[in-house]
């Protein structure tokens, strides 16, 4: 379906599948989108508050415990979503990564064997 200029950003029916919903910007994108009447799928690794935000919004929201960096746990959250609600419109990739271990320097900074 095509949108004209003046519903192009129209959420209404759409679903989104929000990572990183558990709190801050991706609950609160959750919010404004479920509010303005989309379908929201809230992904993260924080199952309480994933339940409860789901619970407040009410109908049209879902929650998946799954961390990013597990490709079968967002291909099953990514099934579920789309079972549920026919497809995904919207995804919007908020979630934190964090690496740990030795951070390698950037190239700027690698010594080429020259002097300077």
């Amino acid at each position: 379906m095509s949108r004209s200029p003046a519903n192009l950003f129209d959420v209404n029916g759409r679903t989104v599948f929000i990572t990183g919903a558990a709190r801050g910007i991706g609950a609160a994108a959750a919010e404004r989108l479920h509010a303005k009447g989309a379908n929201v799928a809230l992904v993260g690794l924080e199952p309480e508050l994933l339940e409860q935000n789901a619970a407040r919004l009410g109908e049209r929201a879902l929650h998946f415990e799954a961390d990013v960096t597990d490709f079968d746990a967002l291909q099953r959250a990514v099934a579920h979503t789309v079972e549920s609600f026919g497809g995904i419109d919207v995804a919007i990739a908020n979630a934190g990564l964090a690496f740990t271990g030795r951070s390698p320097r950037p190239p700027s900074r690698r010594s080429s064997g020259r002097s300077r």
